[in-house]
């Protein structure tokens, strides 16, 4: 097997979105959302709250949903799921 083929065969699984939260590239603040023992986690700040996963997903969509909502996923990290 080629290291292409093993490649493929990889999954991944998202563990942390970087979210800017605001009008426009120029105005607006960004939190941090990350996956903690099966927990999402929303850091703004000072401010750590617990978020369900289905308010991690409102971050993500089509792109009729992204003119509507001003709070948009901008660096998603995901981690390699080992399947062995």
């Amino acid at each position: 097997m080629s290291d292409t083929d093993e490649e493929a065969d990889i999954e991944y699984s998202l563990f942390a979105v970087v979210v800017h939260v605001g009008s426009g590239p120029n105005h607006g603040h960004y939190v941090c959302l990350v996956k903690n023992h099966n927990h999402w986690l929303c850091f703004d700040d000072e401010t750590v709250e617990a978020v369900d996963e289905s308010s991690v997903q409102t971050f993500f969509g089509s792109t009729q949903d992204f003119n509507n909502n001003t709070d948009h996923g901008y660096i998603l990290f995901y981690e390699s799921i080992n399947r062995n």
